[in-house]
């Protein structure tokens, strides 16, 4: 375009080539059949090419060619006309500082944008785009062509990738590396400085035969020679004394290729000092004699495995733990586990050896004598580029070690279970009842320390009845000869003791005797049981019989207990729900009082319930009158016990009533629900429909103004500017009713909204008001809410498009903000214009309510009414506070947690 703006005038499709208008393109010169063979030719252009060409009026889609279809993820064009393009194409980063004042972004014709594709089917790409001017229907519009290069994008963050691998791998390489072309050396890493003792700088540029001993510089001379030239090929590898900056030398080992530097061949390799590796060798002799001296001299087995489990070393120390010279299990495998343990140390052997993992185990052998031992075996792996070469393991004889720790841990585990480990408390006293031992759960059966236990006899322990009874009990005891007392050697007693903290409680206490070598008795041992919780709820279980008997009479409910399928209890309630007295009730089936098509649903839930099957506490069924009338029922049951056998209780509440207002209700709902979408459906109908038709009159009202417009009288000229005018506002008013009936029935599901970017799309949509206007729209940080974004950018767009349109003289001033209350986000549009009166606060949001004519402002009411029901389908609500003249806020709520859409 160059630095003239250049319009051009473009047609949907279907149009006649008779009626179109003019086609300007940079030639307005160009009518009639030019105009006609102009548009044909931009469509099957726009059509033919692969990228995305979109045309869009105020950010709504109105024509998009086929390759645009395509890229953003539609079936069909019709599937994207009057969706928002914002909606798919978006910045690469759209947000700015919060609370600062936004205003719109400014789109420079031709220019290449860098942007994200989000498309129908939720596919993020990266594209290009570039956006024009053209004019399309007559109207203003935008040209926006988008070329995607998600895989050129890839490609290159591939590409820098590999090469900052590259360059880390050769900076932080322990070998030297270089290369070399024509004699000098072109490039040196760190460690090739470090071992020659140049600078990198140095090295650079520095013939290469400069770093050679001067008794081999000539052949190494040919060997490059050779190596550039191709007389030899491949990889090579030399040994070569280096000389260094300081004129000592070097042994190292150079390995070199031929390769292309520059688009010229060069020779390409590293540095490797071996001194270090002769050193090592040397070293590895050495320690290998001294491994023998010491593996000979040693109590413990060293053994080394191949990887086919067979044993290639063992040490002479094998003779005193296994019993076996090393002759006789050298190249077989291990098979002195003994057979209790062989099958876990073979398996854990195996392990070790295909996983090349270290291990430690104990276990048992069994010696060549037949002897048992216990040992200690650990296995270490040893590979080589990561491949298992052999196994070293050592055994350890720990069988005395082994024997000790068994006795120990036995005596310490009965120990453990007799005092420590038991909620009963134990205590050791002599005959006179004064304690020689007292286990630690004492403390949390009186609350005294063991210490203070041992201080405490009988008398400060015990009630005075508690004492009494215990003395009583243990004096007979006593003075039983031994046939008798070996009969009350366990005398179970049940005892009140005081708590250190002042109240008392219950022990169930077991006495057994120790007697001495004489058969007389010499020491008491004394099991104490907490016993409280017990004897509380028997006490509360006697309490809640008087209350439940109490609750059971009274209640509004009827309660039966059924046993057998006989009623062994009903109530007051029930009776008198069901006509009959007590007594003719009692011992009577219960099935008697059941409706026929209920006894089959109560037969099969009481017959599962006494199976033990899990089976639903509450349902519905009929019940019988005396007089044979049905009435419906809530019943909840359960088992029981009743007089020592089971029995199910069930709980009945004569639910008719609230039957019959369910039914109505639910009458009312369905027919509602029926009345609403009838409703909606109808208006999309309605709506959709009259599109065609409207565009065709509107298109020939239009068509025919322009040509007849001055060539009838001036009251033609009125007519005609009147049914244009119509036409127009009735495509308005169209549309607008299509927007209302879309909330509900073309919403999309809610997903977590980023409502900052909301509002940028919103304002971006919206740019063009907002220059015309000299707005400042300002907004305070936003929440991300779960919600329909497609649907949130239509609310804020029409809350802030309000806000431009009825304003004052002034220039108008707009704050978007939000705050938390509870569960819900409470957002605030507010402004500087012309108020609204209280009164009418509430009818604003009604369908085609106005509060001002079409001249003063101009709209079809409908707006502020889709804001209430996209606000409704989010599970929030929409409210204004404003005053005549000072300007209006508009409230509405988001919950703050997910819900269902709707």
């Amino acid at each position: 375009m160059g630095n003239s703006r250049r319009t051009a005038t473009i047609y949907e499709w279907g149009q006649a080539p008779g009626e179109a208008a003019e086609a300007v393109l940079g030639c307005p010169e160009r009518t009639g059949e030019a105009a006609k063979e102009l548009q044909v030719r931009y469509f099957c252009l726009a059509n033919s090419i692969p990228d995305a060409v979109v045309i869009h009026r105020g950010g709504k889609i109105a024509w998009v060619n086929a390759a645009g279809v395509s890229l953003l993820g539609a079936d069909r064009p019709q599937d994207l006309i009057d969706e928002s393009i914002h909606s798919f194409v978006r910045p690469r980063s759209r947000k700015g500082p919060k609370g600062r004042g936004h205003g719109a972004t400014t789109v420079v014709d031709g220019e290449c944008r860098a942007e994200k594709l989000f498309r129908a089917d939720g596919e993020v790409r990266d594209v290009e785009v570039r956006e024009t001017a053209v004019t399309f229907m007559d109207e203003p519009a935008r040209q926006v062509v988008i070329t995607d290069v998600t895989d050129r994008r890839r490609s290159e963050d591939a590409l820098q990738e590999c090469e900052a691998r590259y360059s880390a791998l050769v900076e932080q390489a322990s070998d030297g590396m270089f290369i070399i072309q024509d004699g000098l050396c072109k490039y040196a890493n760190a460690a090739l400085a470090e071992t020659t003792g140049y600078t990198i700088e140095d090295l650079q540029g520095m013939p290469f035969l400069t770093l050679v001993a001067p008794e081999q510089r000539q052949l190494a001379a040919q060997g490059y020679k050779k190596r550039i030239t191709g007389q030899e090929k491949g990889p090579s590898t030399y040994e070569v004394q280096m000389r260094r900056k300081d004129g000592t030398r070097k042994r190292v080992e150079v390995h070199a290729a031929v390769a292309q530097y520059g688009s010229r061949p060069a020779l390409v390799g590293l540095v490797r000092d071996t001194a270090g590796r002769k050193q090592a060798e040397e070293a590895l002799w050495q320690s290998e004699e001294t491994y023998r001296l010491i593996a000979d001299n040693i109590d413990d087995v060293i053994m080394v495995t191949q990887p086919d489990h067979k044993v290639s070393y063992l040490n002479p120390a094998c003779r005193k733990i296994f019993g076996y010279n090393p002759d006789e299990l050298l190249g077989k495998k291990l098979s002195i586990p003994h057979p209790d343990d062989r099958d876990r140390v073979s398996r854990a052997c195996s392990r070790a050896v295909k996983y090349g993992r270290r291990l430690n185990l104990e276990y048992r052998i069994q010696t060549k004598g037949g002897e048992a031992k216990w040992v200690s075996h650990s296995w270490v792996p040893i590979k080589k580029e990561g491949k298992l070469q052999f196994v070293v393991s050592v055994v350890r004889d720990i069988s005395e070690h082994r024997w000790a720790e068994e006795a120990l841990r036995e005596s310490e585990r009965r120990y453990r279970l007799v005092t420590e480990n038991v909620s009963d408390v134990i205590v050791c006293t002599d005959l006179k009842m004064r304690p020689t031992y007292v286990s630690p759960s004492m403390t949390r059966f009186l609350g005294f320390s063991v210490e203070e236990s041992m201080n405490r006899g009988a008398q400060e322990a015990l009630t005075p009845d508690s004492l009494e009874a215990a003395a009583r009990v243990l004096s007979k005891a006593a003075s039983l000869n031994n046939e008798a007392r070996e009969r009350f050697t366990r005398i179970p007693l049940e005892l009140e003791f005081y708590h250190k903290e002042g109240h008392t409680v219950w022990g169930e206490v077991t006495v057994s005797f120790l007697c001495n070598s004489a058969g007389q008795p010499s020491e008491m041992v004394m099991v104490i049981r907490d016993v409280t919780e017990r004897k509380q709820a028997l006490e509360a279980l006697r309490e809640s019989e008087q209350k439940y008997s109490a609750l059971v009479e009274q209640a509004i409910d009827g309660v039966i207990i059924l046993q057998d399928g006989l009623c062994k209890f009903v109530n007051q309630a029930l009776v008198n729900m069901v006509g009959y007295t007590v007594e003719e009730v009692l011992d009577t089936p219960f099935m008697e009082k059941v409706a026929p098509e209920s006894r089959d649903t109560i037969a099969q839930t009481y017959a599962a319930r006494q199976a033990g099957e899990e089976v639903p506490s509450l349902y519905e069924a009929r019940l019988l009158r005396k007089d044979g009338s049905p009435f419906e029922v809530e019943i909840s049951a359960g088992r029981i016990q009743f007089e020592g056998k089971p029995a199910d209780m069930a709980i009945i509440r004569d639910i008719t009533e609230r039957k019959q207002s369910q039914e109505k209700l639910t009458q009312l709902m369905t027919e509602l629900s029926r009345s609403n979408a009838e409703l909606e459906q109808f208006a999309y109908v309605a709506s959709h429909d009259l599109q065609e038709p409207l565009r065709m009159v509107s298109s020939f009202l239009q068509l025919l103004a322009r040509r007849y417009e001055g060539k009838l009288d001036e009251e033609a000229d009125e007519f005609i500017r009147y049914a244009v005018d119509g036409a127009r506002r009735m495509q308005g008013l169209i549309n607008d009713l299509l927007t209302y009936s879309r909330v509900g029935t073309r919403g999309k599901p809610f997903e977590p909204t980023d409502c900052e970017e909301v509002l940028e799309q919103a304002l971006a949509n919206l740019h063009i008001a907002i220059e015309e206007s000299g707005a400042t729209v300002t907004h305070g940080p936003l929440p991300t809410v779960v919600a329909d974004e497609g649907q949130l950018v239509q609310l804020l767009q029409n809350l802030v498009g309000n806000a431009l349109k009825f304003r004052r003289d002034e220039p108008p001033r707009v704050h978007i903000g939000a705050e938390q209350a509870g569960d819900m986000w409470v957002f605030s549009v507010s402004d500087n214009g012309i108020g609204i009166s209280p009164e009418y606060c509430d009818r604003i949001f009604i369908l085609f309510q106005r509060l001002h004519s079409r001249d003063e402002y101009p709209g079809t009411g409908i707006g502020l009414a889709v804001c209430k029901k996209i606000v409704e389908r989010h599970g929030g609500r929409i409210w204004v506070e404003s005053e005549v003249g000072k300007g209006a806020t508009f409230r509405f709520t988001l919950p703050s947690t997910k819900k269902e859409s709707t």
